[in-house]
């Protein structure tokens, strides 16, 4: 049993009132301004308590199945217990840490409030209780120290690297969004604390500014994505996507302004296979320009999926909205506000676009996350499948479609691409004109848009024409 509160602030008060100058050491900090030395004393493991809001593990406790149990009283017992095996878990180095605990002991001090809360060296306190030690030595804060010292404290002591582990991937992005939301830090600011190698030069700190702009960027894609799962997909599982996230923020906001339809399509075969973990490497090569020529033509032969395409994405997809959701969803925002996906089959039948298909299985794979089985839609019937089967296939047809481009590419296939994508043009304008002719009557059809897209086309097409006579 834990010690309580009381019993743990008297301890701590003995100690230090104890603490002999002359003999026993200090640890100096940087505290309010200026460096500041603390008594450093030994005290009981039993007296000290795991941060639960360390912003080295907010995403695993976020994602954890037993949350609540920790949210309801972070510091009973079973709460404590399921924090060390959080801390255990996290990273990749917890065994080495107890191994170099072991033989050479404690060479870092941790630091603890008055009420025995750690500020850092938790991962150390839940490494000496596995080894069976009762002590660690702590350097302790004054009395009024406030919260937002803490994490002040907390940004400086992370930069400490001997068998420190640095923040993963969400857990940076969660810090990064309480810093500017909570505690009203500038990016500036932020970009400085998180990484002391930003200078002052103006070039060197816009690109630390660019870094912290994008971790806000990204933490509200993901927070988008897990929306949409219906709040299935914990925060945890991009941990291992960092690259690949990045690089979809990247194009996403290089690319929208000037082709949001390409930017949107993009978006959305970059998700599916980022939930279905495509490499990064191969993710580089998917597309909008590539959905009908490759992905579309894998995905149709795939012998799991083949079925499904025709009927996937034939109507609005159930968007899984959640309440509160963060403003300005960037890479995942539509034009209306609506969240349903581009280019959706109309109530007559069509075939549904690439674009929609796509959308409507980024939708499938993202609200059956850790489901056994998925009902595959398809003409006959919904069709019940394993989902590790569902997005194994998945993965090998993007796999396959982007190592096509990848070929395609090396060796230069541009002598026939003009000819393809005229091909392909030809195709969307027989598609257009089939639409067209099932809605002209309709009084809520909007000719004016419509005739504005066709002027667009016969411009280019004008100046295309032009092009080819005069090379001609």
């Amino acid at each position: 049993m834990a010690m309580t509160k009381e019993a743990r602030e008297a301890l701590i008060e003995e100690r230090v009132e104890a603490h002999d100058p002359k003999k026993q050491e200090f640890l100096s900090l940087p505290w309010r301004d200026k460096t500041e030395r603390f008594p450093v004393i030994e005290l009981e493991l039993d007296a000290v308590v795991l941060r639960p809001d360390s912003h080295r593990i907010r995403a695993q406790l976020e994602s954890h199945e037993e949350a609540d149990v920790i949210n309801a009283d972070p510091f009973s017992d079973k709460a404590q217990e399921l924090i060390a095996s959080i801390l255990r878990d996290t990273g990749e180095n917890f065994e080495d840490l107890k191994r170099n605990l072991d033989e050479k002991g404690q060479l870092q001090f941790g630091v603890v409030t008055r009420a025995g809360l750690l500020v850092n060296a938790n991962r150390r306190a839940a490494a000496l209780k596995d080894l069976g030690k009762k002590y660690i030595d702590v350097a302790v804060l004054p009395p009024d120290t406030t919260l937002e010292e803490i994490n002040d404290l907390e940004l400086t002591l992370q930069m400490q690297r001997d068998f420190w582990e640095e923040y993963t991937f969400t857990n940076r992005l969660l810090f990064v969004e309480e810093l500017i939301n909570k505690q009203n830090r500038t990016r500036k600011e932020v970009a400085l604390a998180l990484n002391p190698a930003v200078s002052r030069d103006s070039r060197t700190m816009k690109r630390g500014i660019e870094e912290v702009e994008q971790d806000t960027r990204v933490l509200t894609m993901l927070r988008e994505i897990q929306a949409r799962s219906g709040k299935k997909i914990p925060l945890t599982s991009f941990d291992e996507q960092e690259v690949a996230v990045e690089e979809l923020d990247t194009r996403y906001k290089d690319t929208h302004t000037q082709d949001p339809t390409g930017a949107k399509e993009m978006r959305d075969i970059r998700l599916l296979g980022i939930l279905t973990d495509v490499p990064y490497r191969r993710l580089r090569h998917l597309d909008g320009e590539v959905l009908d020529e490759y992905v579309i033509p894998n995905l149709a032969e795939n012998e799991v999926l083949g079925d499904v395409l025709p009927v996937v994405g034939s109507s609005d997809r159930d968007v899984k909205e959640t309440e509160g959701e963060p403003e300005g969803l960037g890479p995942l925002e539509t034009d209306d506000g609506s969240g349903k996906g581009d280019d959706q089959v109309d109530d007559n039948g069509m075939e549904p676009s690439a674009p929609a298909q796509v959308s409507a299985l980024v939708d499938l794979v993202a609200t059956t996350f850790r489901d056994e089985e998925v009902e595959l839609p398809t003409e006959e019937g919904p069709r019940s499948v394993d989902r590790k089967t569902v997005v194994e296939n998945l993965k090998g047809s993007l796999t396959d479609a982007a190592l096509e481009v990848e070929s395609d590419k090396k060796h230069d296939n541009r002598l026939t691409r003009p000819i393809k994508w005229a091909e392909e043009a030809e195709r969307k304008l027989k598609s257009a004109a089939d639409a067209f002719s099932e809605m002209k009557d309709s009084k809520e059809f909007d000719s004016d848009s419509f005739q504005a897209a066709l002027t667009g086309v016969r411009n280019r097409l004008d100046a295309l024409i032009a092009d080819v006579d005069s090379a001609g």
